[in-house]
């Protein structure tokens, strides 16, 4: 009889790990992928905008009146610039100059600065740039996001070694008027 009670229990409790071993094995985190999170920064309004995509300034006449066309390739924390000078408003024709950075970066955080008279909400980036030169260098940037009409826009500020100013953290305070659009 204890026999039958033992056989009874070890077949249920066979049963019951044989039904519940799919769901115990699907329910195991699976360390082989990795999910990649797009970076998010503060736009002027206080909102949070995925920066994934590309933004582009167009053709546009930039500090020391050069003519520029800079396109930002945002791929989660991978940002690509690319910018090429003309010598022409319709930036038609070779290119006299272009520059590609490759950048590895991070959202820091806000901070605020003036812009057109008005104080400004600024998202803090930092991280590693890789030039076409093969220069490796730290990054910091400072991007404003402009979501106030139907078409959103970005700013960033000029490099100190550009002629900008920085904060005490390092970071570009000087927002350049350029607005550069999401595609």
């Amino acid at each position: 009889m204890i026999s039958n009670v033992l056989q009874s229990v070890s077949l249920k409790v066979i049963a019951l790990l044989v039904l519940s071993s799919p769901a115990i094995i699907s329910c195991q985190k699976d360390d082989s992928t990795t999910v990649e999170k797009a970076i998010t920064l503060t736009t002027i309004s206080g909102n949070q905008i995925s920066m994934n995509g590309i933004w582009s300034s167009g053709c546009v006449t930039a500090n020391n009146d050069m003519i520029l066309n800079e396109s930002l390739t945002f791929n989660d924390e991978n940002l690509i610039i690319d910018i090429k000078g003309f010598d022409n408003m319709q930036c038609a024709g070779a290119a006299i100059f272009s520059e590609k950075v490759v950048i590895t970066f991070n959202s820091a955080g806000t901070f605020s600065v003036l812009f057109n008279g008005k104080e400004v909400v600024v998202n803090k980036i930092n991280g590693t740039a890789i030039y076409t030169d093969g220069r490796v260098e730290d990054f910091k940037q400072s991007f404003l996001i402009d979501d106030r009409s139907e078409v959103v826009f970005m700013h960033h500020a000029i490099f100190e070694d550009d002629g900008g100013n920085v904060n005490d953290e390092g970071y570009p305070i000087g927002i350049i008027p350029i607005p550069i659009l999401k595609n």
